[in-house]
């Protein structure tokens, strides 16, 4: 019969697919997110149509990688036949979303509310980390949709380094329903000289001289 067209690179034609689609072959891995920044080890199970028979490898996944990140594990895909090898296998990472943080590179950040009092007057706050809480100062005057950064408190990179953890305040306003007439006339006299900065401005630490002074009159 006629002999293969890829006889003279030492390949027949069933080679040469083969071992495309063994160059070609990725499997997805679905990390959670704690999972992702801690690191941990992975057992995954892949097949090919011409080979059905499912194969399992333990991966290693290193501290700090992140959704789409592609990783490699050489040796460990498809045989590839004639006393070749085994093809790399090619896993690509699924990262979870995480309840409360949202990261960016190796930076995380945060909403954390606070009460109104707070706010105005100061006060430290227990805030997730990583790591469990830690207590944080929120200084007084806060505005809402500031933020207070903790350096290194963010992911750690495999080999050094870590980001930072972005802490942002909301400042939560009390239940209007749940104020007395006497309470709701008090408040209206303590804030009713509060000055305002003009429109599309922000003024830090406006409310928290208000209220100093006004506590003083009132004292």
């Amino acid at each position: 019969g006629a002999g293969s067209p890829f006889g003279g690179f030492g390949m027949n034609l069933d080679d040469l697919f083969s071992d495309l689609f063994a160059q070609a072959l990725q499997v997805e891995v679905e990390l959670s997110f704690i999972e992702a920044v801690r690191g941990c080890t992975k057992r995954v199970r892949w097949q090919t149509p011409n080979d059905p028979r499912p194969r399992e490898v333990e991966l290693a996944i290193p501290p700090g990688v992140d959704d789409g990140m592609q990783l490699k594990a050489p040796g460990q895909g498809p045989a590839r036949g004639r006393g070749r090898p085994p093809a790399d296998l090619h896993i690509l990472l699924r990262v979870q979303e995480h309840p409360t943080f949202l990261r960016s590179g190796l930076d995380l950040h945060i909403v954390q509310p606070i009460r109104l009092i707070d706010a105005l007057l100061g006060a430290k706050v227990a805030v997730p980390t990583l790591d469990g809480n830690a207590d944080v100062a929120v200084s007084p005057g806060t505005q809402p949709a500031d933020r207070v950064v903790l350096r290194g408190a963010g992911v750690r990179a495999d080999g050094g380094g870590a980001g930072d953890l972005y802490v942002h305040w909301d400042v939560v306003l009390p239940d209007a329903g749940l104020l007395s007439k006497e309470r709701a006339a008090l408040l209206r006299e303590l804030f009713a000289d509060q000055p305002l900065p003009p429109a599309g401005r922000r003024r830090r630490g406006a409310l928290a001289q208000t209220v100093e002074r006004l506590l003083k009159r009132h004292g």
